[in-house]
């Protein structure tokens, strides 16, 4: 629960979406509470759809590390 910009009170988050810039395909989706920074963990996250796209390529190759 939180307050909304206008005001009320209301079930607050925020859904995040990762995307392949080439294609456009989404590669990783989550809902993140609204109260977290938008950064926080933000390289993890960006790390795990990295990874989930090599995997999902067949790619033997690790991801690199993602610093924010």
């Amino acid at each position: 629960m939180g307050q909304t910009k206008d005001g009320a009170c209301d079930m607050v988050y925020k859904p995040e979406a990762m995307s392949d810039l080439d294609t456009g395909t989404i590669v990783a989706a989550e809902v993140l509470p609204g109260d977290q920074a938008d950064t926080e963990e933000l390289g993890e996250r960006v790390g795990a759809a990295v990874g989930m796209v090599h995997a999902l390529c067949g790619s033997e190759e690790k991801p690199a590390q993602v610093k924010v």
